[in-house]
């Protein structure tokens, strides 16, 4: 069944319980998450484990700059109100 209200870039239909707690117990372990925090200055960070070590990224990890700068770019135009 396909929902038209969902949107299918950031979401998933999954049907079995099993599946999912399976995928969440994988999916929430620091080594294959971030955790997003604020530094002293109000910017964003994120923070994972590679290897058992701490390891910070002040860019948003696996994206490329023009990926940023698409994101940044998106943020100026005037949608809220299309939200």
């Amino acid at each position: 069944m396909i929902r038209k209200d969902w949107n299918g870039e950031s979401n998933a239909g999954l049907h079995s319980k099993a599946l999912v707690l399976a995928y969440m117990d994988e999916g929430i372990k620091p080594e294959n998450s971030y955790q997003v925090l604020l530094d002293e200055d109000g910017d964003l960070y994120w923070v994972t484990k590679n290897d058992g070590m701490e390891v910070r990224y002040d860019k948003e990890p696996e994206t490329s700059f023009g990926q940023r700068f698409q994101s940044g770019f998106i943020e100026m135009l005037p949608v809220q109100s299309q939200l």
